[in-house]
């Protein structure tokens, strides 16, 4: 029976467990088939390669806490997971290894779950779980999201509870949050990254992703809880909107300084600005300017020039010709 005193998020989740009706004793099967498993993990196979080594590293940060680091899919299904978890029997050993699910639709309330449901950072320490087995545990999860702000997985710590201490939830919270910074930044967008961090000392940096106009396509968490930006505004702000001393154009300086920030309070002074990545040089720089020598026509032979097929079109031969370097030996086109 759910304790009165605990809090209003346990209780919705309890709520939601009742309703979904989840039995409080006996737990459901809920293991995909190791083939439906690999089927269900292919979409994030190149996602889950690239951070493995991150996670590896945050598990031995926590080696002494006898815990496993688990990385879940928006909907509750343990993708990979870091470490040993002794203090469990071999049964359930499998309830928290690749293939287990931990949707509050099967397993009630659990930290993975309910993150799912509360879309934020969470700890379900001992009886807050529904599931009596599970009561031995403490877990703690962080939502992982995309650069627009929708949910793209999970990051969830468990271990037995005698070892739970309540540093660990902001540690995987952070953690977390740097995965989000790492998929905003790694995007195969053309994009310029801007980082606001607090000239005092603050918790997150704000990332906002710019596209070659200036405008915002991007955000990570800390920045979506800084600015009045949300995943329908992302294209329709620009970069000097919020972050004032940037300019009206696209073109954001490398080590800005200190800047005001519109945020969702009000006008904030003492924010440190810079450009941490721009993928848009390449892109929109100006472009190397070409010369043409003259050409001597022959006779029609049935084969064209450029000229013929494109026409003379500055601007088309500016940003065509610059991103593929295209040279056409017959009408000798040379690159100064």
């Amino acid at each position: 029976m759910l304790d009165t005193n605990r809090s209003e998020l346990v209780k919705r989740a309890w709520n939601r467990s009742t309703t979904y009706g989840v039995d409080p004793v006996v737990a459901k099967d809920a293991v995909l088939e190791h083939r439906e498993y690999l089927r269900r993990r292919e979409y994030l196979e190149n996602f889950i390669s690239d951070i493995y080594p991150y996670l590896t590293t945050v598990s031995r940060w926590l080696q002494n806490t006898q815990s496993v680091l688990s990385l879940a899919s928006p909907d509750g299904l343990i993708l990979e997971h870091v470490g040993e978890a002794p203090f469990l029997d071999g049964s359930q050993q499998a309830h928290i290894g690749r293939g287990a699910i931990w949707s509050e639709q099967v397993r009630g309330t659990n930290s993975i779950g309910t993150s799912i449901a509360e879309q934020k950072a969470l700890a379900i320490v001992g009886t807050d779980h529904y599931l009596e087995e599970n009561q031995m545990m403490y877990c703690i999860s962080s939502p992982i999201f995309n650069s627009r702000g929708d949910l793209f997985a999970v990051l969830n710590l468990g271990g037995p509870v005698k070892m739970y201490a309540a540093e660990l939830l902001p540690s995987i919270d952070t953690a977390a949050r740097s995965i989000e910074d790492w998929l905003l930044i790694h995007r195969s967008d053309y994009q310029g990254v801007l980082s606001l961090y607090p000239e005092k000392i603050g918790d997150h940096q704000a990332l906002l992703s710019v596209d070659r106009e200036g405008f915002i396509v991007g955000t990570n968490r800390a920045a979506r809880e800084l600015l009045p930006i949300d995943k329908y505004s992302l294209g329709n702000i620009h970069v000097s909107d919020v972050a004032l001393e940037t300019g009206s154009t696209a073109n954001v300086k490398v080590g800005l300084g200190n800047i005001s920030v519109n945020t969702k309070y009000n006008k904030s002074q003492g924010w440190l600005a810079s450009l941490i990545t721009d993928l848009r040089a390449y892109y929109v720089s100006p472009p190397t300017r070409l010369t043409k020598q003259s050409i001597q026509h022959k006779k029609p032979s049935g084969h064209y020039t450029f000229d013929h097929l494109h026409g003379t079109d500055e601007e088309f031969l500016n940003i065509h010709l610059k991103s593929s370097k295209f040279l056409l030996k017959s009408g000798k086109w040379v690159v100064e």
